[in-house]
Order: structure tokens, then C-alpha cells, then sequence
């Protein structure tokens, strides 16, 4: 599957292509026509995560790239001589530019995927002691919005969607059913098969819910908990946005390196997107508090909200519940 905009960075975005490779050289090829790709990107690859066998998951970014243009990419290896079909995706336009045409996006949560033999056990959890089926919530309902999203708007013809970007906020594959979390990666394979035709062609953004980081009892701190392998997952296979370090001078605002990005701000057209892990404590004086009170005040100066006068906070979890 591949997820050409898993993260971005600048004063924009750039798109990171990412997919699943079964190993060896591996890079982009793009270009603005389909059969002429002049230009080629090294990917960089991840070592592979528990469970996932010999597969790795290389990603690149596409930097440098013109504003409101059609770009045409395939991934793959020409020493294995193994390319994907040729997909297609649009740049768009400087943010702050106005004026700003009305445009929209796409939001849903808890989605979810199951391989069709565990489709049987939807709406039931495992207990790993008896080894019997116990009632939980279900998980989402991917085949029906899936189905709708590809009907309503993908015919296999045009060059894209008409939403201009993809949240997921939470709960991505619910690969922590069952017993054996070793053997569920699985799903979050049949996951990016089932959402390809969305992620390679829009901005897909994720933040992470309670299914997705399963090793954390209550709000942890800003890494991934040791052994859990849905948290390898989830950052071995997407990229989201870097953010600048709090204690970065203004003449060396360097992006936070590494795939662990659970909290992340973005901006585009004429919104600042600012996603936050509901995972990670939002305690007074945690590292995540803090950095979103200076994401907040940076979207709230003149300057910024004549630019964007919108702003965006997403997450997992309602901030206010009812029960």
C-alpha cells in the first residue's frame, strides 16, 4: 500500500511516500507526466518491527515541489526491477494565499479493518486466559464507509478526490484484538490496502487513539512503551509532521527528528491544523502542554490569523464526555 502524504514540513508540507517493501534498494520516481518520471528519490528504510517478517517500510520525501500542480509517481526498486502502477497527486497551494476558494476535507475515527476470517468475531473481543469471546465495542465499520467514500467519489478515472486531505484521529486498525498481537500486523496491512486508494492521492493524517498504542495504561510519557508492538506499527508505517523543539532558537528551529511524532501541527490553505495524542499526558508542565500552549499562542498572533484565521484541534478522545 502506499501513503504518498504521511507527514510534510516547512512552512507548508512536503509529501513523504511510504509503503511496504520486501526488502533490498528502494526509492521514487516522479515526474508531471505519467510516462515520463525524470526524477528519482532514494527512500530511506526502517528496520522491521515485530511480527512483519523480512518486509521493511522505506519512505521519501518529495521536496521542492511547484504549489497547486498534478504530479504523477510509482515507487519500487530497479535493481529488482519491480516497480508499483504508476499514482498521481496534487500540490496545493501556498497557505496564506488568498483569496481562499471554499474547499473541504475529510474526517472520520475509529474506522478500523479486519481480515475477512475475523470478520465473524466483529462487535467481540478474546479473552487470551479462556481463550473464549467476551462482548466489546466493535470495531469501525471500514467495508460500508469505504464503499461509500469509493462510490461517491473514486471511479478509477479521475486523477483524484474531492476533499483536499484525510484526518484519522484515532483508533486506526484495531489490531490489538485477539491474543496474538505478534501475528496481527496482518490487518494493518489489509488496512493500507483498503485505504490506498484515499492515501495515494491526498494528505493522510493520523493521531493516535487507545487501540493504536496498547501497551499504555492511562497517559504516558512522550516515547513509544517497550515491547508494544502496535506502537511500532503505527510509527514504523506513517509519517506525520515534525514539530520544532520547544527550547529550538530562532535561528535553529530544527524539526524534532525520528518517526515518533504523536502530536503535530500543519497548515493548510487557510487553517492551522494542530493534531494532539490524547495517548500522551496533557498535564500543566508536560512536554505535550507545553507545546501546545506555544502552538496555540504562534496560531493566535495578528500575523497568523490574518493568514489563518482558522484553527483546527484534533484528537482522539472528547476532551468533555458525558459518561
Amino acid at each position: 500500500s502506499v501513503d504518498p502524504f504521511a507527514g510534510g514540513g516547512g512552512a507548508d508540507w512536503a509529501p513523504v511516500i511510504a509503503w511496504r517493501s520486501g526488502g533490498g534498494l528502494a526509492s521514487v520516481q516522479y515526474g508531471l507526466e505519467s510516462d515520463n518520471l525524470t526524477n528519482t528519490v532514494s527512500a530511506e528504510s526502517y528496520a522491521a518491527h515485530p511480527g512483519m517478517g523480512s518486509a521493511n517500510f522505506p519512505f521519501a520525501t518529495l521536496r521542492g515541489l511547484r504549489p497547486d500542480t498534478r504530479y504523477f509517481f510509482r515507487v519500487g526498486s530497479s535493481s529488482h526491477g519491480s516497480w508499483s502502477i504508476v499514482h498521481n497527486l496534487t500540490t496545493p497551494p501556498a497557505s496564506g494565499i488568498k483569496p481562499v476558494p471554499s474547499w473541504s476535507f475529510l474526517a472520520y475515527g475509529d474506522l478500523g479493518t479486519a481480515p475477512s476470517d475475523h470478520e465473524p468475531l466483529l462487535g467481540q473481543d478474546v479473552n487470551c486466559t479462556t481463550n473464549t469471546t467476551v462482548d466489546a465495542d466493535p470495531p469501525g465499520c471500514p467495508d460500508v464507509t469505504l464503499r461509500q467514500l469509493q462510490r461517491r467519489e473514486w471511479d478509477g478515472q479521475r486523477p483524484g478526490l474531492r476533499h483536499e486531505l484525510v484526518l484519522h484521529v484515532g483508533d486506526i486498525v484495531y489490531a490489538d484484538y485477539g491474543c496474538n498481537l505478534s501475528t496481527n500486523v496482518l490487518w494493518w496491512d489489509k488496512f493500507g490496502e483498503e485505504t490506498e486508494f484515499l492515501a495515494s492521492s491526498k494528505p493522510y493524517l493520523l493521531c493516535p487513539g487507545n487501540h493504536d498504542l496498547v501497551a499504555r495504561v492511562g497517559p504516558a510519557p512522550d516515547h513509544a512503551t517497550p515491547g508494544d508492538p502496535e506502537s511500532l506499527r503505527y510509527n514504523g508505517r506513517y509519517r506525520m509532521p515534525p514539530r520544532t523543539p520547544l527550547n529550538a532558537s530562532a535561528l535553529n528551529r530544527t524539526p524534532r527528528p525520528g518517526p515518533e511524532r504523536y502530536y503535530y501541527s500543519f497548515s493548510h490553505r487557510n487553517i492551522r491544523f494542530i493534531s494532539i495524542s490524547t495517548e500522551h499526558s496533557l498535564n500543566p508542565g508536560s512536554a505535550q502542554y507545553e507545546w501546545l500552549e506555544a502552538e496555540l499562542a504562534a496560531a493566535d498572533t495578528p500575523r497568523a490569523r490574518q493568514q489563518r484565521p482558522w484553527v483546527l484541534l484534533f484528537g482522539h478522545k472528547p476532551p468533555v464526555c458525558s459518561h
